[in-house]
């Protein structure tokens, strides 16, 4: 029997390839920067300005004349046309200050990347949460404490289309009960959002959030958060901060910037367009009960569940006109 058949690959992986990995000595040169670790190797950065420069790609750097981080970004299209930053071209490679920084972790927003843990960002070694009982909640899992720690930051590059919103109207004309209730439906377009920013992209930063789409009961309460405004993530700009600093510091030209991507083509945007939907008739109740006295009583009790039930036709058949973003 051959002597090969007896080696596994997770030994072939231990004794040979994992040795020779680790009797490598990288070194650091134009473009590539290295961040040993004791104990667990070594991460290679190659910075982005070593390739070809995709669109959207963000490049961050410290200003030293106004202090503080800013970037450019390589000039994409929306259907074939550059985005503006602050009334600026993005075709002129603005530098575009980045001011809304975000700790990481963040609570419901951000964990820490498992690449900015092996670096020696930690989260809180205690995290308390009440539950929906009242009930408190520790989480004493144990931090990795072998690396001293850093801090993290990050601020969001996205990209903000507006559009036509779709506006509904649902009035209770007559609720008296002498004729019955009588609902008007009425829908229609608003242009506030275009009217302010116009038409064309523009590129934003701070933190992008997806947007949802309401709920029924959001809808029934005129709660639909919808500002006339569809977004795209673009990138996200970490810094790092040097070891030991002190929580809550300023991030300045000693942190180091990294870049997740979210972006790398042109995009197309369009809403859905929709046509207003067709209102549905005037709901009006007429029992002729009681020569008309059972009318008023009957319309009386009934007028709320009539006018809720105009509302739910009008959630079932009218859509927003939020619009979507796709490569190309």
């Amino acid at each position: 029997m051959s002597f090969w058949r007896w080696l596994s690959a997770a030994w072939w992986n231990r004794e040979i390839i994992d040795r020779r990995v680790a009797a490598i000595n990288a070194v650091a040169g134009v473009n590539v920067r290295l961040t040993r670790i004791r104990g667990r190797g070594t991460l290679v950065d190659i910075s982005s300005r070593a390739g070809w420069q995709h669109p959207w790609q963000t490049l961050p750097a410290w200003d030293p004349a106004a202090g503080r981080w800013s970037c450019t970004v390589k000039p994409g299209f929306v259907n074939g046309v550059s985005p503006l930053v602050e009334s600026v071209d993005l075709l002129d490679t603005p530098a575009i200050p980045l001011r809304s920084w975000r700790a990481i972790p963040a609570d419901g927003l951000d964990p820490i990347p498992p690449f900015f843990k092996a670096l020696g960002v930690r989260a809180p070694l205690s995290e308390v949460s009440v539950g929906g009982s009242g009930a408190l909640t520790i989480d004493l899992t144990q931090r990795d404490i072998s690396l001293p720690p850093r801090l993290l930051v990050a601020c969001d590059v996205y990209l903000a289309q507006a559009r036509v919103q779709q506006t509904s109207t649902v009035t209770a004309v007559d609720a008296t009960g002498a004729s019955g209730l009588v609902v008007d439906y009425a829908t229609g377009l608003k242009t506030t959002e275009l009217d302010r920013v116009g038409s064309r992209p523009r590129l934003l930063t701070g933190l992008y959030q997806a947007a949802k789409d309401p709920s029924l009961s959001e809808i029934l309460l005129g709660l639909d958060a919808d500002d006339g405004t569809d977004r795209h993530p673009i990138s996200t700009v970490f810094l790092l901060s040097p070891e030991n600093a002190l929580a809550g510091s300023t991030p300045d030209g000693t942190w180091t910037p990294y870049v997740r991507h979210a972006t790398f083509w042109n995009l197309c945007h369009a809403p859905r367009n929709v046509a207003p939907p067709k209102p549905p008739p005037p709901i009006r109740l007429f029992t002729g009960l009681a020569l008309g006295l059972g009318d008023a009583i009957a319309n009386q009790t009934l007028a709320p569940v009539n006018e809720l039930a105009a509302i739910l036709f009008n959630v079932l058949n009218a859509r927003s006109n939020r619009g979507i973003f796709w490569s190309i």
